[in-house]
């Protein structure tokens, strides 16, 4: 990926050289949204009952959740001593304004029902947990569809800002 932004009013060009992935969920989605938009490929189906893909979405949900657990669960005390518990804070309120920002710019201003808004709003976060708890809440697979459309562009959004952060001059 090549960025450059010129700003001429302070004489300086920022130039930005670096390599981005998507890694292997947001890749996984993508393909997925593209088949499952296709449908059928000659004999091969993309299309799967809604009871096999609730039981391959809880037990992958549950994978997730236990690796992130165990891999960085002994951590967790540690990283909220001293300055970690004022980031712990600040990034609740971010995380808090972002959603109330999401949830009333989706309800109030674009109109959407709320199934769809509560998995908009887990993908726009990248909370797959939040998605799984939306689902169970609902009881439907509607807000799946909200979380696939905004899921991609928060998961590229948050590399290229990443990236971004990382070169610029601290």
């Amino acid at each position: 990926m090549y960025i450059r932004i010129y700003n001429w009013k302070y004489k300086y060009i920022l130039t930005i050289i670096g390599y981005f992935s998507l890694g292997s969920t947001g890749g996984v989605l993508i393909g997925a949204l593209v088949l499952g938009y296709i449908g059928k490929i000659g004999n091969i189906s993309f299309r799967m009952d809604s009871k096999v893909l609730g039981v391959i979405r809880d037990v992958a949900l549950v994978f997730f959740l236990a690796i992130v657990g165990l891999r960085y669960g002994y951590k967790a005390v540690d990283a909220l001593v001293g300055a970690g518990a004022y980031l712990g804070v600040i990034s609740v309120i971010v995380g808090t304004v972002g959603m109330l920002v999401g949830f009333f710019l989706g309800k109030y201003i674009l109109k959407i029902n709320w199934p769809m808004l509560s998995g908009a709003i887990c993908g726009g976060m990248t909370s797959t947990p939040g998605l799984g708890a939306a689902v169970e809440a609902l009881g439907s697979d509607e807000p799946a569809a909200g979380y696939g459309a905004t899921y991609p562009f928060a998961l590229l959004g948050m590399v290229i800002f990443t990236i971004i952060l990382h070169k610029l001059p601290m």
